[in-house]
């Protein structure tokens, strides 16, 4: 099957409130960071948190990209 396509439209969502294509562009050429808390109403965070990044099953960070 060798047939021409059409791509009529693109949608993003990214860390850093950035939306659209050129929005994370510019993001990365100005080398920006987007780190957030997690909100508390997402997941149990202590039932994956752990200071010990060795420590099997866990996370040793609270934020999200």
């Amino acid at each position: 099957m060798n047939e021409p396509i059409a791509i009529v439209g693109l949608a993003c969502r990214f860390p850093g409130r950035v939306t659209t294509p050129d929005e994370l562009w510019q993001f990365l050429i100005g080398s920006k960071m987007a780190f957030l808390d997690i909100p508390p109403d997402r997941f149990p965070q202590s039932a994956f948190y752990h200071p010990d990044s060795k420590h099997n099953g866990t996370v040793e960070c609270s934020l999200h990209i």
